[in-house]
């Protein structure tokens, strides 16, 4: 490899969620996850603010950091008392839950 530059593959966020938005399967599909990818954002959020390794963190929760990666990189989908664990672990708490009317479908 002679060159071994940082080369990124163009993304168009924009677009892209224009083409998922313009089916009614993209717009469930998206709909579906936003509940998921809020907690997950929550409990990102909690680990940057406590500034733990993710070795440290998962001693403080009792689990493995291959474990604690997988959910912070949405390998894994925590249930509601792992995230719990993972925020007391940080030091935070996740106190108010945003609700927002859906479309019926």
């Amino acid at each position: 490899m002679d060159d071994e530059r940082y080369n990124p593959v163009p993304h168009d966020h924009d677009a892209m969620m224009k083409r998922v938005m313009s089916t009614e399967e993209g717009r469930q599909a998206y709909a579906e996850t936003q509940e998921e990818f809020a907690i997950i954002d929550a409990m990102i959020e909690a680990v940057e603010k406590s500034g733990l390794s993710q070795e440290e963190l998962a001693r403080r929760m009792g689990t493995t950091q291959s474990s604690v990666s997988r959910m912070l990189h949405g390998r894994r989908s925590p249930s509601w008392k792992t995230a719990t664990r993972l925020f007391r672990a940080t030091g935070f708490a996740a106190k108010r839950i945003v609700l927002e009317r859906v479309p019926k479908r």
